[in-house]
């Protein structure tokens, strides 16, 4: 392998390594965001409309604030928001993306360091095997 394919490619699986552990610790993040949220759902849930929410605060059993996050479940529907993108799954994502796209490159560089018959071979054996393969489609 060139030494500079070889220092490429290295840099690379030394960053994917070392990004792996953000990743964890986003996933951690966004796991208890989700389990907040749900805990949230329920809470709200437990009132079956907004007068009955309206007749627990007037009785003091919940704040005028929580009474409005129930009547603002009604009002918007707090399932819809589950499904809205959070910046950490956002942060995930683009992450996510970012290590795909370097393992791409190391792909590429490996594939740049192979002597051309080698790579030669690969691809009879890749052109072999499709044409195998679509004669079973067939």
């Amino acid at each position: 392998m060139d030494a500079d394919l070889k220092f490429e490619t290295d840099c690379r699986k030394l960053l994917l390594q070392r990004l792996q552990t953000p990743l964890n610790t986003l996933n951690r993040t966004r796991d208890k965001e989700l389990a907040a949220h749900d805990a949230r759902v329920s809470s709200l849930a437990e009132y079956e409309s907004p007068e009955a929410a309206h007749e627990a605060f007037g009785y003091g059993y919940i704040t005028e604030d929580e009474y409005r996050k129930v009547c603002e479940h009604f009002e918007t529907g707090e399932q819809i928001r589950a499904g809205r993108v959070t910046k950490t799954g956002a942060a995930i994502e683009m992450l996510q993306e970012f290590m795909v796209r370097l393992k791409r490159e190391i792909k590429d560089f490996e594939w740049e360091a192979l002597p051309e018959e080698e790579r030669e071979r690969i691809r009879q054996a890749e052109e072999k095997w499709k044409e195998e393969h679509s004669q079973r489609r067939d």
